[in-house]
């Protein structure tokens, strides 16, 4: 099997010093391993088993040994046992997929290489798994395999009918009735990205989208957005290094509003059970014709961190976002839109079934805005302070996944802003279904 020769050399150059020190302590039947001899091989592996060595590298080397003797379930056998060893998993499920294509399982190899191509941590194995990927899809037969982040080009249209119940974001203080206020809205938008280079664990890729937004009566607030992005992707000292530039061009009620240049920088990392990730983003904000006063600068520093516990998947994270814009000045009033953030994020995605999941989420955001707001303030009387706020949103997502391509959802959000001036504060919610399609 030519094939499995070049795939195990790669994942030996995977497991560096790791795989190097369980050569050394079983050098005789690496030995007989390398001449061929496989049968000699498995047998002085098996000894150490049965002497009480269980050690991840022992069990990673049975395993090998009984696929290369085509014993695949045996073989299996032995990585399932390495799935919770976390330095081990990405590598015994990449195996697990290669058996699975041999026992002629689609399911089970789609599903393990996928997972191994979502990772960063090996970015020469997850090359192999989209390879891998890409040939099962030639393979089946109804051509139906969604292949996520592979080398073709991968666009999708995604669209959403909901009810806002206050897209004004008006204070309650006004106390108009909520039946004046609700709207029906619908979204339509189409993203894509493709792979523009791939250089060993050097990545550049394309991605944009459009998103348009609009509602039934409040058509002042319809919004349209097009994005464009070219990204850059290298590995440094185990880090997975994101890079690149993002620009967005922004329409209210088909009229330019502004324009957003993006530098992020972004950085990820496992550390045994918990994923990190970390991002830098300065920008640069454009406001066009009458929306000036958005025109400046901002900036993001982003810390994340994740763990996968079984069907949970449970994400956390804090931003500290900050924005130095003009703001707004009229004859007798002043408007800050320069806010200093520190915002907190937690997230619980539950895979309920293979086709279901469901997500909660919660978001605080507590600001501060630069200089001093003066104007005509919910009780009729001209206030002049320093803006500020606290912001607190929940949310609940279920999708499901119809087909491979077809994807079904329903989303739910409350949302409440308190503020030192009443004329800011609100309670929304924002209820919606929705459908996205892949394309190939």
């Amino acid at each position: 099997m030519p094939c499995f020769r070049a795939i195990f050399m790669l994942s030996t150059i995977f497991l560096g010093s790791t795989f190097a020190n369980a050569q050394s302590n079983f050098e005789l039947a690496t030995d007989k391993f390398n001449s061929g001899e496989f049968k000699q091989a498995l047998t002085l592996f098996l000894r150490e088993v049965e002497a009480g060595n269980k050690k991840p590298q022992v069990i990673f080397n049975v395993g090998s040994v009984y696929l290369k003797l085509s014993q695949y379930e045996n073989a299996r056998a032995y990585f399932t046992q390495l799935l919770e060893e976390k330095n081990w998993q990405i590598l015994a499920e990449f195996y697990l997929g290669y058996i699975a294509v041999k026992k002629k399982d689609i399911k089970s190899a789609k599903l393990y290489f996928q997972h191994v191509s979502e990772q960063n941590q090996y970015p020469k194995l997850k090359q192999v798994a989209l390879a891998k990927l890409a040939d099962i899809a030639k393979l089946d037969k109804h051509n139906d395999l969604e292949i996520k982040h592979g080398v073709a080009p991968s666009i999708f249209l995604a669209t959403r009918l909901g009810l806002d119940s206050n897209p004004i974001a008006i204070s309650d203080a006004f106390q108009i009735p909520s039946s004046q206020l609700e709207d029906s809205f619908y979204e339509v938008m189409l993203f894509g990205r493709k792979k523009l280079k791939n250089i060993l664990s050097t990545d550049l890729d394309w991605q944009g989208y459009l998103l348009n937004r609009k509602y039934n009566q409040f058509s002042s607030l319809n919004t349209s957005t097009l994005n464009s992005g070219i990204f850059h992707q290298n590995n440094w000292q185990g880090w997975r290094i994101n890079k690149g530039i993002n620009i967005y061009l922004n329409w209210l009620d088909g009229e330019g509003f502004y324009r957003q240049l993006d530098v992020p920088f972004e950085l990820k990392k496992n550390y045994a059970a918990t994923k990190i990730r970390l991002e830098f983003t300065p920008g640069f904000v454009r406001g066009q014709s009458r929306f000036d006063y958005m025109s400046g600068t901002s900036f993001k520093l982003v810390g994340e961190a994740g763990w996968d516990f079984g069907d949970l998947e449970l994400t956390t994270s804090y931003s500290f976002d900050s924005s130095n814009r003009k703001g707004l000045k009229t004859q007798d009033n002043w408007f800050s839109y320069s806010p200093t953030s520190n915002i907190l994020m937690a997230q619980l995605i539950w895979h309920y079934q293979p086709d279901l999941d469901l997500t909660l989420g919660s978001r605080y955001s507590n600001s501060v805005y630069d200089g001093k707001d003066r104007l005509l303030d919910g009780d009729s009387q001209i206030k002049q302070a320093r803006r500020k706020s606290d912001f607190l949103a929940f949310y609940l997502d279920i999708d499901y996944r119809w087909s491979n391509r077809l994807m079904l959802n329903f989303n739910f959000q409350s949302e409440n802003n308190n503020e030192n001036f009443n004329l800011y504060e609100y309670q929304r919610t924002e209820i919606a279904i929705g459908a996205s399609y892949q394309f190939k």
